[in-house]
């Protein structure tokens, strides 16, 4: 099955270990996203975001992972993967949801 190159900031924010909140105010900070959190027109015209209709009307958009994974880390940010589930620490464990 072929996969998408487009995911969500969510899958983004997997990659990179935070919230997609994070990863979607890094674009901005980058100009890839209004403030509005609309993609920018240079996000559009250069391939990095694309709009995927919802199926009972209205959509979202997606990122191009190739694309927008190459700039953060160009900019730096570090690929943290998954934040683990489970925690130990002294005298307690955090179980994440």
């Amino acid at each position: 099955m072929n996969q998408s190159p487009y995911v969500t900031l969510t899958v983004l924010g997997e990659i990179y270990g935070v919230s997609a909140q994070e990863v979607g105010r890094w674009l901005k900070g980058m100009g890839y996203r209004l403030e509005d959190g609309w993609p920018s027109h240079l996000a559009v015209k250069d391939g990095f975001v694309r709009e995927q209709a919802l199926e009972h009307g209205g959509y979202f958009w997606t990122w191009h992972r190739e694309k927008t994974c190459h700039e953060l880390d160009m900019m730096g940010y570090a690929r943290g993967g998954l934040l683990p589930k489970i925690e130990q620490h002294d005298g307690f464990t955090l179980i994440r949801a």
